[in-house]
C-alpha cells in the first residue's frame, strides 16, 4: 500500500494490516516509516496463506491518503489464493 503524507508536518506513519477468513484473523503485521511532508512510501506486506483469505484490512496512523493497496502472497503468486 502506498501512503502519502498530505500533512504539512513530517512524521512517522504506522500501518497495521491483517487478513481474515470467515471472520477469523489469519495474518497480521505492523510496519512504521518516517515520511516527509508531501512524500510517499510503499509499505509491502507479505503473508503466506494456507487457504484463501476472504478479506484484507488496514489502518494508518495518523490518518492520511492511501493511493493503492496491493496484496502480495508469497506462496500464491500474489493472488491471495493457493
Amino acid at each position: 500500500m502506498t501512503v502519502t503524507n498530505i500533512d504539512s508536518n513530517r512524521g512517522t506513519f504506522k500501518v497495521h494490516a491483517w487478513a481474515t477468513d470467515n471472520g477469523v484473523k489469519m495474518w497480521e503485521e505492523y510496519q512504521s516509516f518516517f515520511i516527509d511532508s508531501g512524500n510517499s512510501y510503499e509499505f509491502v506486506f507479505h503473508y503466506d496463506a494456507d487457504e484463501e483469505m476472504d478479506a484484507f484490512y488496514s489502518s494508518v496512523t495518523p490518518p492520511t491518503y492511501i493511493e493503492t493497496i496491493k496484496n502480495i502472497c508469497d506462496s500464491c503468486s500474489g493472488t491471495g489464493k493457493i
